[in-house]
C-alpha cells in the first residue's frame, strides 16, 4: 500500500503545480485586460524574484599560488593590459607534492624530491607563474625572487599567494619618481571583475572606480596614479567578483635619472586587532636619517605604515629585538594611512606587534644602501604559521636569512629540517625579538612548529634587499555566489 501512495505523489504535485500555473496565468490575463480597458492610471504590481544563494568550491583555484611574474612597466586603467616586463624572476616551491606551470597550464622549470620534500624551481621567468600543490605531506610556500633591470633597479622577493575573492595589501607611493602598479593575476577559467579600494594618507579615495576585467588566465597590470596621484601612502584593498584574484603592488622609485630601487609587495594578514611583523631589516639607520634630509629622500628611512580602515582608534606599538624593546602609540583616524618613521632603530633584526581596540592592518618598509645604490623591501604582517611547512629559498639570490617569532606571548619551540639530510636545527621563537637561521640559496627546508608563529625570509646582499612573510596556505573554502 504504501508504495502504491509513493508512486501517486509525484503525480499529485505535478498536478498541484500546472493547477497554480494556470491560476497565476489567468490573474495575469485579468490584470492585462483592466489596464487595456482602463488606461494607463498608475503602476502595475511587479514580481522580482532573487535567485537562492549557493555555496560552491571553485575547483580550478584549490591547492594553488599564484605568482606575480618579473617586474612591468607601463599598464592601464581603462584597458586590458599586462604592460611590458623588465627583468625576470626566479620561482621556488616547496610541497609534499607541487608542480610549477604557466597561467596556460603548460608545465615550467624543474623538480627535484628529497627528504619527502619536492621542489620545483623555474628560473629567469618574465610571465606570472602558478604552483599547483597536492594535499600529501607539508604545506607549501612559494617564493619569487625579482631582478630588477635598466630603470627598475633592485631585488625583491615575494610570496607567491593563493586568488582570493578580498585581500589587502599595504605598500605603495604616487608622488612624483614613485610609481605604484596594481598587479592582478587571474589564473581560473572565469574572468575576474575586481574593483579596488583605496585608502590614502589623505583617507579613504571616495571617487568611483569602474570594476576591472582581468581574462581567464591572464595578467593586468594598472597604475594606481590613475586614480590618486601625489599622494605619499596608500593602501589597496583589492575586491573581486566571478573569480578570485592574486593580488600585488608593485613599487617602484626614480629619482631625477637614478633608479632608487624596486618591489613586489604581497598581501599579508586581513585587518584584525592584532598584527605581527617579524624579521624587519634595518640597516644603517644613522647614515639613512642623514639622507632623508633631502626632500627627494625622504623616503629612504624604514616606516610602519598602519590603517585603521573603519574606526577612529589608538594603535600600540612594541618593537623587539638585540636586546631592545621600544614601546610608542599612533592615533589612526578611519581610513587615513599613517607612515610611523622607526628611525630610533639601529641596525638589527627586528619583530613589530602591532594591537588597537579596533581592526588594523599593518606593514613596513625596510631601505638598504645609500645614494649609490639603494634599494628597499616592504614586509606585510604575517598570517601565523601554525603546521608544517616546506621552504624553498630561490637559487641566484643573496645571502637568505628565515626569522622566526611567537605570534602570541609564549614561547614557541621550532624545529628547521633540511630536505638535503643534513642535521636539524631547533630554535625558540619568542616575543621577545626574531630568532635567525641562515639558509643558503637553493636549499629547501621544512619548518615545523610547535605553535603559532610569524615566520619571513630576507635576501640581502650589496645595495639589494627583499623581504617576504611566510604563512600556512588553506583551501580555498566555500564561496557563497547568487546565481543570476
Amino acid at each position: 500500500m504504501s508504495s502504491d501512495v509513493n508512486r501517486h505523489r509525484p503525480r499529485r504535485r505535478h498536478v498541484v503545480s500546472a493547477g497554480l500555473r494556470t491560476v497565476s496565468a489567468i490573474i495575469a490575463v485579468a490584470l492585462l485586460a483592466a489596464v487595456g480597458m482602463t488606461g494607463w492610471k498608475g503602476w502595475l504590481p511587479q514580481w522580482q524574484t532573487t535567485a537562492p544563494a549557493t555555496e560552491v568550491t571553485p575547483a580550478a583555484v584549490q591547492h594553488l599560488q599564484a605568482c606575480a611574474g618579473a617586474l612591468r612597466q607601463g599598464g592601464s586603467a581603462t584597458s586590458e593590459t599586462a604592460g611590458t616586463t623588465v627583468g625576470s624572476a626566479d620561482v621556488a616551491a616547496a610541497a609534499g607534492t607541487v608542480a610549477l606551470q604557466t597561467l596556460a597550464g603548460a608545465s615550467a622549470g624543474d623538480q627535484a624530491q628529497a627528504g619527502g620534500i619536492v621542489t620545483a624551481t623555474a628560473s629567469g621567468q618574465t610571465a606570472a607563474l602558478v604552483a599547483r600543490v597536492g594535499t600529501r605531506g607539508a604545506a607549501a610556500s612559494t617564493l619569487q625572487a625579482t631582478h630588477g633591470a635598466g630603470d627598475l633597479s633592485g631585488l625583491g622577493l615575494t610570496s607567491c599567494v593563493e586568488p582570493a575573492f578580498d585581500s589587502w595589501i599595504a605598500a605603495g607611493s604616487t608622488v612624483t619618481g614613485r610609481n605604484a602598479t596594481l598587479i592582478l593575476v587571474n589564473p581560473s577559467s572565469l574572468p575576474a571583475e575586481v574593483t579596488p579600494r583605496l585608502y590614502t594618507s589623505s583617507g579613504v579615495f571616495t571617487q568611483q572606480i569602474d570594476p576591472l576585467r582581468v581574462s581567464p588566465h591572464s595578467t593586468r597590470a594598472v597604475p594606481l596614479a590613475a586614480y590618486a596621484p601625489d599622494l605619499p601612502a596608500l593602501v589597496v584593498r583589492v575586491t573581486s567578483d566571478r573569480a578570485p584574484v592574486a593580488a600585488f603592488v608593485q613599487q617602484d622609485i626614480t629619482r631625477g635619472v637614478q633608479a632608487g630601487g624596486s618591489e613586489i609587495a604581497a598581501a599579508g594578514a586581513s585587518p584584525s586587532r592584532q598584527q605581527v611583523i617579524t624579521g624587519l631589516t634595518i640597516t644603517d639607520a644613522d647614515a639613512q636619517t642623514a639622507l632623508a634630509a633631502d626632500a627627494d629622500w625622504a623616503d629612504a628611512v624604514p616606516v610602519l605604515r598602519l590603517l585603521s580602515p573603519d574606526r577612529q582608534t589608538t594603535a600600540r606599538i612594541r618593537i623587539t629585538g638585540g636586546g631592545k624593546t621600544i614601546t610608542q602609540t599612533q592615533a589612526l583616524l578611519p581610513g587615513m594611512v599613517a607612515d610611523v618613521p622607526l628611525t630610533a632603530l639601529g641596525g638589527g633584526t627586528y619583530r613589530v606587534s602591532v594591537q588597537a581596540d579596533a581592526d588594523i592592518l599593518a606593514a613596513a618598509r625596510s631601505v638598504i644602501g645609500g645614494q649609490d645604490q639603494p634599494d628597499f623591501a616592504w614586509l606585510p604582517s604575517a598570517v601565523p604559521v601554525t603546521s608544517a611547512l616546506a621552504v624553498s629559498v630561490p637559487a641566484g639570490v643573496p645571502s637568505a636569512t628565515l626569522s622566526v617569532s611567537a605570534q602570541g606571548g609564549d614561547s614557541v619551540k621550532v624545529r628547521l629540517v633540511p630536505a638535503s639530510g643534513g642535521s636539524a636545527r631547533t630554535v625558540q621563537a619568542t616575543a621577545d625579538g626574531p630568532a635567525t637561521v641562515a639558509l643558503p640559496a637553493g636549499s629547501t627546508w621544512t619548518v615545523q612548529p610547535a605553535g603559532a608563529v610569524a615566520a619571513a625570509v630576507t635576501v640581502r646582499g650589496d645595495g639589494a634587499l627583499g623581504q617576504a612573510a611566510l604563512y600556512s596556505p588553506g583551501d580555498v573554502g566555500a564561496v557563497t555566489v547568487r546565481l543570476r
